[in-house]
């Protein structure tokens, strides 16, 4: 399996921590992301991309 990965969330870049043999990547939200719904975009090593529009909503904390 390849573990290479990267992850965008909206415009935003954001570091891949790890890949799990099973296909799960971690990442950390940067805490620049205002509220509201961004859509997660992830490229494999093999160029191959996936879109979840809407796939991740951050909002207000306390």
């Amino acid at each position: 399996m390849d573990t290479r990965a990267s992850v965008q969330i909206g415009t935003l870049e954001v570091p891949t921590l790890a890949v799990s043999p099973e296909g799960v990547i971690s990442t950390r939200v940067p805490s620049v992301l205002a509220p509201g719904s961004y859509d997660v975009k992830v490229t494999l090593g093999d160029g191959r991309t996936s879109v979840r529009p809407g796939g991740l909503t951050v909002v207000e904390g306390e």
